[in-house]
């Protein structure tokens, strides 16, 4: 569902508003002492005017993702909205889709490959609450590959399954998930936490799709857990900020600690402790209350 102009020009109005009160003179510095305030956009930090709303230079981000059931939450700029939809926001709802399949909660059709050593063939996978078959047709094929494979697949030999049609990172998939649970955060604390030194390192990951910068910022959640639950959650004993999505937890320092990504490295999921879970923003409060 969209969210309408007067909410955003609210958005705009309270981000605006925020960020002059953490960081005094910041439109000043850049546009002159009579320049309305402007807000900065989280991710790249640029400073944008009120009616780049109406221009659409200044859009809605999704959290988590649309197509994974994520609601409009707060403002980004267009260029770092569209950048990651067309990169790691599709590489994470592929992997969702992927991950229904596997899971038995995917009904529909798809195409995907099948690999065997007798050689690669193009099928369909037909999948409903009660089963998934594969539809292997002469016509998509090479001839006499189905031949030689189908006394394989008549065996039940495992074959390698890879899908055409949701194609995807996990590089990109797992920054997806970084950048929700940043956008999150900034939602519940604004621009102290945003602009923040430890954060640096969160937006140029961001910024940098391409690139490992973090190693590790994901822990899995147990399998009881359900992976539509969202919570932002303060993890003491970890000592940092945690925001529960999609059956991970996207972990982030406590505002200051520059070294957190680095003692986080290669611990693993059974590390995981527990924390005090604050719910889930309904919309930007920038670090005026938590708003759930």
């Amino acid at each position: 569902m969209s969210v309408p102009l007067p909410t955003r020009q609210k958005w705009f109005d309270d981000g605006a508003a925020a960020l002059e009160r953490a960081f005094p003179g910041t439109t000043a510095a850049q546009f002159g002492p009579e320049a309305p305030i402007r807000y900065a956009c989280p991710i790249c930090d640029g400073l944008f005017e009120r009616s780049d709303l109406e221009r659409n230079v200044l859009t809605v981000e999704h959290v988590p993702p649309a197509a994974i059931g994520g609601k409009g939450l707060v403002l980004t700029c267009k260029p770092c909205n569209n950048e990651s939809g067309d990169s790691i926001d599709a590489d994470l709802v592929h992997r969702e889709r992927i991950d229904a399949v596997g899971r038995g909660e995917y009904t529909g059709e798809t195409k995907v490959f099948l690999h065997t050593d007798e050689g690669r063939i193009a099928a369909t996978l037909i999948a409903d609450a009660d089963s998934r078959q594969l539809h292997i047709s002469d016509v998509n094929n090479p001839p006499g590959v189905v031949d030689a494979v189908r006394p394989t697949l008549k065996a039940g030999v495992p074959v390698q399954v890879e899908h055409r049609t949701w194609r995807f990172a996990e590089l990109g998939a797992n920054l997806s998930l970084l950048k929700a649970g940043f956008l999150a955060l900034f939602a519940i604390y604004g621009y102290r936490l945003s602009r923040n030194k430890a954060y640096e390192v969160v937006r140029r990951q961001i910024l940098n799709p391409d690139t490992a910068i973090i190693r590790q910022h994901l822990i899995n959640l147990p399998p009881h857990i359900r992976r539509d639950e969202q919570h932002v959650v303060v993890m003491r004993d970890l000592a940092c900020h945690g925001v529960m999505m999609r059956g991970q937890i996207a972990l982030f320092p406590f505002e200051g600690d520059e070294s957190f990504y680095d003692r986080l490295a290669g611990r693993a999921d059974g590390d995981l402790v527990t924390g005090t879970v604050l719910g889930w923003p309904s919309g930007p409060t920038y670090g005026q209350k938590l708003s759930m």
